[in-house]
């Protein structure tokens, strides 16, 4: 029997400057992280693009499912339905202390364009934890 995980939300992140990794969640131990949920919102002028993904240990910014499209004034969403399992591992996020290539744990999000407040992106993500 497959015991379900616990789903836990980030706080809502405010990405203000563009192609920089904004930390969404912090995964601690042996804690395996999938992403169920994204939620975002953006007054850029134009239509940027937001990716999710992380840094490895040498510093390399590492996308791990394709770009979203966000339409500029309007919320955006998508859900587990339409979310692929990504991250790290084929099972999700997860640490991985290997040199060069490994993972710390941070979830992160990178958009094409942003701002300060109000034209900033606004990204929330609903994770489920398995492990601790």
């Amino acid at each position: 029997m497959i015991t379900p995980g616990r789903r836990v939300s980030s706080p809502l992140i405010t990405v203000v400057a563009a192609a920089t990794t904004t930390p969404v969640y912090t995964l601690t131990g042996t804690q395996l992280g999938i992403i169920r949920k994204i939620m975002w919102f953006t007054n850029q002028a134009g239509n940027p693009t937001l990716q999710v993904g992380y840094t490895t240990l040498a510093a390399v910014w590492t996308p791990v499912m394709p770009d979203i499209y966000m339409l500029t004034g309007i919320d955006g969403e998508l859900d587990e339905a339409n979310l692929p399992v990504a991250g790290n591992t084929i099972q999700g996020f997860q640490i991985d202390a290997t040199l060069v290539t490994g993972f710390a744990g941070i979830i992160a999000v990178r958009a094409s364009a942003a701002g300060a407040a109000p034209n900033d992106v606004r990204v929330r993500v609903e994770i489920e934890i398995f492990g601790s």
